[in-house]
């Protein structure tokens, strides 16, 4: 009980002095919520950029990228190593026998005015792309035509960023016209620009991809798949699940944003402690 009416006694005499001290205390009030308004707000990005990576992956699918990449960014799978991918044990066929991968390379494109570098993605499709998107589908207009210059853009970044059908993007050799809106359940992919891969790399002048995505006839075909991948001496290649792939790419882009978030939020409190100072 005497430590309850000590407690008492001090916060009424805190609050019996707030009036003479109402600018000071303002002050506090107010810094104190944008320090937490901001961090908050950062750490939701976190959480959104996790669920965008983590959406849309399959145990049943694999990622297959050059070991020195360490990711889908750059073009290090070669035509022929590619070639000795897709026959890889383990990979899903269509009707027709075609095995269901696709090799694919992810570019930045130029940004919108007032918007940093890489702050839009372009990736390129093969004959198989919708095959190992499963969710992807057109919503607006029409779906590119192989061998022409033209893309689609996902949900996400023409709400952003207000492209829509009928629009152009700045592209390796000149504007590029916007042919179709896509979404795909939510996942990153609805934050790229999709073309036709043979199309961009001639006019991007590149005769490489980032990576190819397989769709394995089941998941525990991923094992088999991986040791024949591993053990081929011409191909020097890294290969996850895609499930596993992405968690993996989350963390990285999650990480950096936390430390952000916490390195404002630090300046910000430390502003606020100094304001209150005086």
């Amino acid at each position: 009980m005497n430590t309850l009416r000590q407690i008492s006694a001090v916060c009424a005499v805190g609050l019996s002095g707030l009036s003479q001290r109402r600018s000071t205390a303002l002050v506090i009030v107010v810094g104190s919520a944008c320090v937490v308004g901001v961090l908050l707000s950062m750490l939701c990005v976190t959480v959104g950029l996790t669920r965008a990576y983590q959406t849309g992956g399959s145990p049943s699918r694999a990622v297959v990228y050059a070991k020195q990449a360490g990711g889908e960014w750059g073009t290090g799978l070669k035509r022929e190593s590619v070639g000795a991918i897709l026959n890889a044990p383990g990979i899903a066929r269509s009707a027709d026998g075609r095995p269901a991968a696709d090799a694919e390379m992810l570019m930045s494109l130029l940004p919108p005015e007032g918007f940093v570098d890489g702050t839009l993605g372009l990736r390129t499709f093969g004959p198989a792309g919708t095959a190992v998107h499963p969710q992807f589908a057109i919503v607006a207009g029409r779906m590119f035509h192989t061998g022409a210059q033209e893309v689609v853009v996902g949900a996400k970044v023409a709400r952003k960023f207000r492209f829509a059908v009928g629009g152009k993007v700045g592209m390796p050799q000149g504007e590029w016209p916007i042919v179709g809106v896509f979404t795909s359940g939510g996942d990153r992919l609805e934050g790229e620009f999709v073309a036709d891969a043979d199309t961009v790399m001639s006019a991007a002048k590149v005769n490489g991809f980032g990576s190819v995505i397989a769709q394995l006839v089941d998941p525990s075909a991923f094992p088999e798949f991986e040791a024949w991948l591993i053990s081929d001496p011409t191909l020097t290649v890294g290969v996850e699940r895609q499930t596993d792939f992405n968690t993996r790419q989350a963390g990285h882009a999650v990480e950096r944003f936390i430390r952000i978030s916490y390195g404002i939020g630090v300046i910000m409190g430390l502003g606020a402690v100094f304001g209150a100072s005086q």
